[in-house]
């Protein structure tokens, strides 16, 4: 059986790597995806969440629902910058979590299905 852990953002990557070892196969990572989007948004959009989800007492991340359609129409330079820093991000993931190369058995895998 294999286990997916669930909130590995913030683990040190040099750990990740380990998770393996113990049957863990999948990390999620949802909070880091937000944290490179909110990152590197237009500084008055994410000001403007900042102060909603103060305002609601919630955790920034339910802002993103609430401007759902003022992220979607941020230029794209921004979606570049976000792009870019997430294509890194991911890889460092992959590479910890020492999968490097297995593009192919997942591909073959879902052949199968």
């Amino acid at each position: 059986m294999s286990i997916a852990q669930h909130g590995i953002t913030g683990t040190p990557l040099s750990l990740i790597g380990k998770f393996a070892d113990y049957g863990i196969r999948k990390g999620n990572v949802g909070t880091n995806w937000q944290n490179i989007a909110h990152r590197n948004l237009p500084t008055d959009l994410f000001e403007a969440m900042k102060k909603w989800a103060e305002e609601n007492e919630v955790d920034i991340k339910k802002a993103t629902a609430q401007f759902k359609s003022e992220i979607d129409s941020i230029d794209e330079k921004y979606l570049q910058k976000i792009a870019e820093e997430a294509y890194v991000s991911a890889k460092e993931f992959i590479t910890a979590f020492r999968a490097e190369g297995t593009a192919n058995k997942v591909i073959k895998y879902f052949e199968t299905l």
